[in-house]
């Protein structure tokens, strides 16, 4: 057998970025690279833009709520599972670091980096802390959220719609190869994520695909993880879909709720999930 020899050792230089250990500020919070809008991960998919910023800071948006209130943390690794109740909430027990801040930088491509503060917390904070101490370990995060998706052809990749956004978690190996502490350093600042319809369609990791019906148990009441005022908002659930208001006259009650196009789902006023067709039969 031909003699083989080779080594393979981590590269202090990529991309003209170098891996190097990174510092917290007075209060132990550290910066570092959480996503980019508008590119194509390493797993062939692709975040739609608009959807994208809307589940992160809109005005019905948990993720941004729970920043603003102090209330945002994320956990070491991603709970991979099935269990749209488990990927909904983020466990005391897994806690590895709390979000202080999360804002934008522009790339020279002309997509936009979402960066992150963090400070290591919680049970598996120590892992965090050292992570980002090491020179060699090129710590990196990931988003996790519950959307749509579709195949698109054209671009051989998966167009992901987030309609709910939970957080950033730290994992061993990002979606995007920018975000991980090697890229701290690349773009230029816009402390802001507040890019207009027009930016995003010109700049045209973990998450699961859902349908309205996965939010309920199956007597219809939203999961225990979906009711707490602090992760919705009231109508945040049929906004999610697109629910438009409807009213059936029917020969006894009339039947009054939201319904989402193309399910045969109406969710009506106690926010209980029901068959539209039930609903009508029944009554």
């Amino acid at each position: 057998m031909q003699r083989v020899c080779f080594v393979i050792e981590t590269m202090e230089v990529v991309d003209g970025q170098k891996l190097k250990s990174a510092h917290p500020d007075k209060y132990g919070y550290y910066t570092a690279p959480l996503a980019v809008i508008g590119r194509t991960t390493l797993n062939k998919t692709y975040y739609m833009p608009g959807p994208f910023v809307e589940a992160m800071t809109g005005a019905n948006s948990p993720f941004a709520m729970q920043v603003r209130s102090g209330n945002m943390f994320g956990e070491w690794g991603h709970p991979f599972t099935k269990d749209l109740e488990r990927i909904g909430l983020v466990m005391e027990d897994r806690y590895a670091h709390h979000l202080r801040k999360v804002y934008t930088r522009d790339l020279p491509d002309g997509s936009i980096m979402i960066i992150g503060e963090m400070k290591p917390f919680g049970p598996y904070g120590k892992y965090l802390e050292e992570s980002f101490a090491s020179p060699y370990i090129n710590t990196a995060f990931s988003l996790r959220s519950l959307c749509t998706e579709v195949f698109n052809r054209m671009e051989n990749r998966i167009d992901r719609t987030i309609k709910y956004f939970v957080t950033f978690d730290a994992v061993g190996s990002s979606g995007y190869k920018e975000s991980t502490k090697r890229y701290t350093n690349l773009g230029t600042g816009k402390e802001s994520l507040d890019y207009t319809e027009k930016e995003l369609v010109d700049k045209t990791n973990f998450s699961m695909d859902v349908a309205p019906e996965d939010f309920f148990t199956k007597d219809g009441k939203v999961l225990p993880a979906f009711e707490s005022k602090n992760i919705i908002t009231d109508g945040w659930l049929t906004d999610l879909f697109g629910a438009k208001e409807v009213r059936f006259s029917t020969t006894s009650v009339p039947v009054t709720g939201k319904y989402i196009v193309g399910k045969n789902n109406i969710i009506n006023e106690d926010g209980h999930r029901t068959s539209l067709i039930h609903s009508l039969w029944s009554n």
